[in-house]
């Protein structure tokens, strides 16, 4: 069974209270992840901008992935954007 979540939620802000959640520093955070201490710091302030895959490697340590979601946009026209 497929599960969607639409978080509207800074990412940061997300990693970060999942974080204190389970009582992990950022530096454990950083090492079950594969990345840099810098990185988780960095993306919880919100003063990186962060590809997919890191944001997976950090999600995936919570068990949860991030992937691209299709948005329908519609245009003054009344077309509408972005259906299959």
């Amino acid at each position: 069974m497929l599960v969607a979540l639409v978080v509207e939620m800074d990412i940061g802000k997300m990693i970060k209270e999942m974080r204190r959640e389970r009582g992990i520093t950022q530096s454990e955070l950083a090492r079950f992840a594969g990345v840099s201490f810098s990185t988780i710091n960095r993306i919880e302030k919100g003063e990186k901008n962060i590809t997919l895959k890191t944001v997976n490697s950090v999600l995936n340590v919570f068990g949860y992935d991030a992937g691209a979601v299709k948005k329908e946009y519609k245009v003054e026209s009344e077309e509408t954007f972005g259906e299959a």
